[in-house]
């Protein structure tokens, strides 16, 4: 018996229109009036779809037609073939690669028209590309960023490694050795991990622990790191996978699937429902009638490619749709039309309709399955879309968060480290679930208590065979930091001279290098900061190996290893702070190493207990207090940070005294003329309490001594006798601003020909950018009031806030021209 074709109740209104057809005056028809409702075909839970067209519809899943008939062909391996199955209008699903590469990675599938019996270009296809680092399968071989990721298995640069925190992180086989410039100092029972980072706390990867043997650690025990993936449940290799590339396509140990039958279910798991065993029409090819055509429904009963075909016509145009009833109405799939042929008798061809097809990058429905640019199983056709930890699969692999969260489930971006946990943490647990424990929380012998239980005996410097490019070190003991290393030219970085091992241990600080040279950019000597020196009884680690005063030790001095306090304040120094011991001292001396450009060169009782040092510029300022007792001199050395906050620029000059400069700085969105005094901050209008006003919160901390509250901007001095240097200041600017800093030279003795400006940018209390210095001078010569004279335009910089805790950062466009050294000089240019 031939199975019944079930219409749409709303349908009735499409069959009572053909009828009316006939008899009227106009026989044009409009579908919009008797489109079906019909189910959208989201996808369910099951896999299968309710309702809507699905691409079985359309691949390997219609009757073969000929080239007289309306139905669309099955999808053809060659996309040029000519003529075969094309019906003039009717689309076909095409992909120009390999068909097995069709749906993999970052390929799909596009769509070609019939056109004058020709099948069109292949339009919407994603074919499969040369591999690049982004996260995508671009080759479509089911793999990614095969043979483009680094030795740790992703994009980017490999991190340099990261001395004593017991990880791998460049990915070369070993774990803060001495070879990679680091040393372990005699501690025992350590956490580590030997497999690539990002797998640490994924899966079954776990860390374990290790010791320091002869001065350099031993092997990684314990540990379980990334193995092949086998079909077990697990994820073996550690990528936030399970059993990927073990299973079939339906879940199974194995590569046999089942076989598609025609029941509305994706028997064989390959994401299209009942291809090749449904027709175009929607109806099981074994229960096709072929007699079964029923004359006047306006569609293809028979699933033959025709509608109503032997059947006797009526005048007039009627609608018709060789394809599925269920997608009818549904996105892009709409009637056609039909009318006599020249007979008069019978049917002609169905014209003009759309029918279902594969899903491509269009904002259409193109399945008519009711949801746009999404593939059956939910998924993106417009590219693949990278995994995000919310518990959504968004590049629709299979699984959620892969690789980002850990053991516990959490999201390990939001996860809080052990060591910023506390001391009741060190309890033998992960307690952060990312594969290590109690780490940062041990002592050297790799236990919990509170004192530590080592005498550093086995410590050895940490220098590296060859210097690396990036971390600012020393690491192979020349005396220079990133030397022959690419830098940016203005930029400046944190470095250290110092054993890399021994560097932000103790009292050892970092220094600060600027890159120099425009014409061959590399960075300069590194200045400041502390190194390792003698150990002694200071309650400080002096020679920065982990250990505080090791040995016998009678502690007569509590010496400080560093300190902040706002530029342009007096800093308060306190002897008796620092002089625990019983005796009363018999001389105190303070000296003042105030950072280049700095006025203050002591302090201001230097032979006094007690007494404050003015902090005129923004830097580091090297303390050191000598106390004589009994005629032993007992020394305390330490850093005073002079931060300001938000952003401050700086202008020191050679010729103090002789030659008045004047700096500028821009308000952003603007390009208005350096002397309008609404949008620029300079001496005119922006000192004394002034500012132009441009809308930013006056300060309440951080202003000049003395000053409760203080504007932004504000230009604290207008250095015209060279005592300190020309600062302009804006404690809270935007974030993504950006200003425009300009250095003016006001007046000059005839008796000066060049001067020489140097322009220090802080950002957060950071040093941005140096500019101006050895060898890139600026020079300036000619001196003029009102804008006029030499004028130079130093940088552009724009603000970042970290949306936490609100600290300013920048970045520093150096500003080039045709001026002297290839700076932005100009002579009697107001001009922004």
């Amino acid at each position: 018996m031939r199975p019944t074709l079930r219409l749409p109740r709303s349908f009735a209104a499409f069959l009572t229109l053909m009828s009316l057809g006939a008899c009227s005056e106009d026989p044009a028809i409009s579908f919009s009036d008797f489109a079906p409702t019909l189910d959208t075909g989201d996808a369910a839970a099951d896999g299968t779809t309710d309702g809507g067209a699905d691409e079985a519809d359309l691949v390997d899943g219609g009757l073969a037609a000929d080239a007289s008939s309306d139905a669309v062909a099955d999808t053809a391996d060659d996309t040029d073939e000519v003529g075969a199955d094309c019906v003039d209008g009717t689309p076909r699903p095409c992909f120009s690669g390999a068909e097995s590469e069709a749906g993999v990675g970052a390929c799909f599938r596009g769509i070609q028209t019939c056109s004058d019996s020709d099948w069109g270009p292949c339009v919407g296809e994603t074919t499969p590309q040369e591999e690049f680092c982004d996260d995508v399968d671009n080759d479509c071989d089911g793999e990614t960023d095969e043979g483009v990721s680094n030795a740790c298995g992703v994009c980017g640069p490999v991190q340099l490694e990261v001395c004593d925190d017991g990880l791998d992180n460049d990915c070369n086989g070993t774990i803060d050795g001495v070879t990679e410039g680091c040393a372990c100092g005699g501690r025992l029972d350590q956490p580590c991990y030997s497999g690539a980072p990002q797998t640490l706390g994924i899966g079954l990867c776990v860390g374990g622990s290790f010791d320091c043997v002869e001065g350099d650690w031993s092997a990684c025990g314990g540990e379980v790191s990334p193995a092949v993936e086998v079909c077990d449940d697990l994820d073996n290799d550690c990528d936030g996978l399970v059993d990927e590339g073990t299973r079939n396509a339906c879940g199974e140990c194995g590569d046999t699937v089942p076989i598609e039958v025609c029941d509305g279910f994706d028997n064989d798991c390959d994401g299209t429902i009942d291809e090749e065993v449904r027709a175009l029409c929607g109806i099981c090819i074994d229960e096709i009638d072929p007699e079964g055509e029923i004359c006047g429904d306006g569609f293809d009963n028979n699933c033959d490619g025709a509608v109503d075909e032997g059947c006797t016509c009526n005048s007039g145009e009627q609608a018709c749709y060789p394809g599925p009833i269920e997608a009818l109405g549904i996105g892009v799939c709409s009637p056609g039309t039909r009318g006599c042929d020249p007979t008069g008798e019978l049917w002609g061809p169905c014209e003009d309709f759309v029918l279902p097809t594969v899903e491509v990058c269009d904002g259409l429905d193109n399945d008519c399955n009711g949801t746009v640019d999404r593939d059956a199983d939910g998924c993106s056709v417009c590219g693949v879309e990278l995994e995000i930890c919310d518990g959504a699969d968004n590049d629709c692999d299979g699984t959620a968060d892969e690789g980002l969260v850990n053991a516990c489930g959490d999201c390990i971006a939001d996860v809080v480290p052990e060591e910023t946990l506390g001391p009741e943490y060190c309890d033998g647990n992960d307690d952060d679930c990312d594969g290590l424990i109690d780490e940062g929380l041990l002592n050297e012998c790799g236990t919990c208590d509170d004192e530590s239980c080592s005498d550093c005996e086995f410590f050895v410097p940490g220098w590296s065979v060859a210097e690396r490019c990036g971390d600012g070190q020393d690491n192979n003991e020349n005396g220079v930091a990133d030397e022959d290393c690419p830098c940016d030219f203005g930029t400046t970085q944190a470095c250290f001279l110092g054993a890399p091992n021994s560097r932000r241990i103790g009292a050892c600080l970092d220094g600060s290098q600027t890159c120099v040279n425009r014409d061959d950019p590399q960075w300069g000597s590194c200045e400041g900061g502390i190194l390792p020196g003698i150990e002694i009884c200071d309650d400080k680690d002096n020679d920065c190996n982990g250990c505080i005063d090791e040995g016998d030790c009678d502690v007569l001095l509590s010496c400080p290893v560093e300190d902040f306090a706002f530029p342009l304040s007096n800093y308060e120094l306190r002897g008796g702070d620092i002089y625990a011991g019983d005796i009363e001292a018999d001389s105190w001396r303070w000296i003042i190493e105030a950072p280049v450009g700095s006025a203050t060169d002591a302090a201001d009782a230097p032979n006094s207990e007690n007494t404050s040092v003015y902090l005129d510029v923004s830097g580091d300022y090297l303390v050191t207090l000598e106390i004589t007792v009994e005629g032993s001199v007992f020394t305390c050395t330490f850093i005073v940070h002079a931060q300001g906050r938000g952003l401050r620029v700086e202008l020191i000059w050679d010729e103090f005294g002789n030659t008045d400069l004047d700096l500028h700085l821009h308000r952003p969105d603007s390009t208005s003329d350096w002397c309008d005094r609404d949008d620029t901050c300079y001496f005119a209008n922006c000192q004394s309490g002034s500012s132009p006003g441009w809308g930013y919160e006056d300060s309440t901390e951080g202003c000049p001594d003395g000053d409760a509250t203080c504007p932004n901007p504000r230009l604290d001095i207008d250095n015209i006798n060279g005592f300190d240097p020309e600062n302009i200041n804006l404690d809270n600017p935007n974030d993504g601003e950006t200003f425009r800093i300009m250095v003016h030279e006001y007046s000059k003795a005839s008796s000066v020909r060049d001067t020489l400006p140097e322009v220090r940018i802080y950002c957060g209390g950071i040093l941005s950018a140096e500019l101006g210095v050895e060898p890139d001078t600026a020079p300036m010569t000619e001196g003029r009031s009102g804008c006029q004279g030499d004028t130079w335009r130093v940088a552009d910089v724009t603000i970042s806030l970290d949306p936490e805790t609100g600290i300013a950062s920048c970045e520093v466009d150096i500003l080039s021209g045709s001026g002297p050294r290839g700076w932005d000089i100009r002579r009697n240019d107001q001009s922004y």
